[in-house]
């Protein structure tokens, strides 16, 4: 089967699409460059996929749902931003032949409800890239954070509050990684300035968690079964030890102190630093095992198997 992704952000061109060839698929990406309608078009004339898949696509509906119907070629969607942008996961869901949700309660909740095919599809890692990544003195910090500062999730400025804030009042040599917004004094929560360290490429993912004892992680949602971070999975697969805030999905898809260690309270959280940070045994453990719980059970492979399981009675 070819499958054509519309995107090749890194959860899809390192992520999902790797999934897919694994299991034997022969996959292509649209670029940056070649987003635009026409240059789509002309990339789909020349490869002729049988599938075209689209994960999020924020600002790309209309886009996207008109060459839908120029093709006629099933598609695929992977609401990786639900359950925030329901009207953009609704106007996908309504042109596919199958939807996955990252957020399993909408299932019922939203895509039945109005007749969309869904199945539940969270995030993963990919083996062949998140793998133990080598020591590298100049991203050596005691802490690290990679993402974005938010202020529109109350779920996210809890886990600020929760791991963030106690850390930083301790003192602890934290790096944090992401948008400008974490120091530009525009957003309520701001970091101290020499903490942040602008963008981390993607690519770094394997070696930051092999040179950084502790991988901090927060999470926009909470209630949910599955949806959490994409980083739980990426950060367990490059071996990481993945520290973070508590949330529904965390604690019904790992165990606690076995595959990561998660925190409750801006007291438990400098309570769990001081306790694993004299115990560096302890810590690779936990390394090992998260990175085999994964591997077991939370890889691409996994995913893309489960999507072709499901789209054998609709092709």
């Amino acid at each position: 089967m070819k499958i054509l992704f519309l995107n090749s952000a890194p959860i899809v061109k390192l992520g999902m699409g790797r999934g897919f060839v694994r299991l034997g698929h022969e996959v292509e990406f649209i670029h940056p460059g070649e987003q635009e309608p026409d240059v789509m078009l002309a990339k789909i004339d020349a490869f002729k996929p049988d599938l075209l898949f689209t994960d999020g696509g924020v600002g790309r509906v209309e886009a996207i749902t008109g060459i839908i119907d120029r093709t006629g070629i099933p598609h695929i969607y992977w609401g990786i931003e639900d359950p925030v942008a329901r009207n953009m996961s609704l106007a996908y869901g309504r042109k596919s032949v199958l939807t996955l949700t990252t957020f399993t309660e909408w299932i019922d909740e939203l895509y039945r409800p109005n007749g969309i095919r869904a199945i539940s599809v969270p995030f993963a890692c990919n083996p062949g890239f998140h793998r133990r990544g080598v020591y590298r003195p100049e991203l050596a910090r005691e802490l690290a954070f990679v993402g974005n500062n938010y202020e529109v999730h109350p779920n996210r400025l809890a886990g600020n509050r929760l791991l963030f804030e106690p850390l930083i009042g301790r003192g602890a040599d934290i790096a944090f990684y992401g948008g400008a917004h974490w120091v530009s004094g525009k957003f309520a929560f701001r970091i101290p300035q020499d903490m942040y360290k602008g963008y981390m490429a993607y690519e770094h993912w394997p070696d930051l968690c092999a040179s950084v004892p502790f991988i901090l992680g927060v999470h926009s949602i909470n209630g949910s079964k599955t949806m959490q971070s994409m980083r739980t999975f990426e950060v367990l697969g490059c071996a990481g030890f993945f520290f973070t805030q508590h949330t529904t999905a965390i604690e019904a898809m790992f165990e606690n102190h076995t595959h990561l260690v998660w925190s409750r309270s801006p007291e438990e959280t400098l309570e769990l630093y001081d306790y694993y940070r004299s115990r560096p045994d302890a810590m690779e453990r936990i390394r090992k095992q998260g990175q085999q719980f994964v591997y077991d059970h939370h890889t691409y492979d996994h995913r893309a198997a489960q999507i072709l399981e499901a789209l054998k009675p609709l092709l």
